[in-house]
């Protein structure tokens, strides 16, 4: 890929992430509607903020693709690292990246739906609002296996000059392990472990954001370098 391209992808996941953040706010989801909230007043957060939710849900739809373009230009550095090992971790890191990020899409759409109707049932947006949250931050074994495939992948490389530097991959390690927490949500409403708690919420976004800008920056000064080619 030319080392222009490959900077333009890996800098469309920061792109996405300003307007993820941007459109969380506009939805009133910052900070999240608390997984403990009754239906009646959870169905009331989408009647009062009905527009905005749709608004955000669609931003969020649309740009949610912008983080494959971040995930193919890691691939193509990885591959750049040479070898059969690396050539293997960039396919899985590929596939990995996609299915991690596919949950962006199914939370907006069960969000968008929920505002859709101003007549439907508490109990019916409340499901769905369950849905849109659970789904973003539950499923983690994709997100949490592509860090380890990345980090595993800048160790391979064990040229004097490697295409990444050696804190990247640790980096990567310690994202993967932060995002584990979501895994058991489902068991909590309340405490850390609840969708809209510490472990689960907070410090899983932070180093999500971190991640994707610190992978941005590393993708798009690689792909400037020979080495590996």
């Amino acid at each position: 890929m030319n080392p222009k391209m490959c900077s333009l992808f890996a800098w469309a996941g920061s792109v996405f992430i300003v307007i993820l953040c941007g459109s969380f706010l506009l939805m009133g989801f910052l900070p999240p509607i608390p997984a403990f909230m009754g239906a009646e007043a959870a169905a009331e957060k989408f009647e009062d903020n009905r527009t905005a939710i749709r608004a955000g849900a669609t931003a969020i739809m649309q740009s949610c693709t912008l983080m494959f373009l971040w995930v193919a230009a890691i691939s193509v550095q990885i591959r750049r690292i040479g070898g059969e090992q690396a050539r293997t971790l960039s396919y899985g890191q590929l596939l990995l990246g996609f299915a991690g990020n596919i949950v962006f899409l199914l939370m907006s759409f069960a969000w968008t739906i929920a505002a859709f109707r101003a007549e439907r049932s508490a109990e019916l947006v409340a499901m769905l609002n369950d849905i849109g949250w659970l789904i973003v931050v539950m499923p983690v074994m994709p997100l949490t296996l592509q860090a380890f495939v990345i980090a595993l992948a800048i160790l391979s490389d064990k040229r004097d000059e490697p295409l990444f530097p050696r804190w990247a991959a640790y980096l990567n390690f310690w994202v993967g392990i932060l995002f584990l927490p979501g895994a058991v949500t489902t068991f909590f409403k309340t405490g850390p472990f609840a969708w809209h708690g510490l472990l689960v919420f907070w410090v899983p976004i932070v180093a999500f954001i971190g991640w994707v800008f610190t992978m941005a920056w590393l993708v798009s000064r690689a792909a400037t370098r020979p080495s590996g080619d």
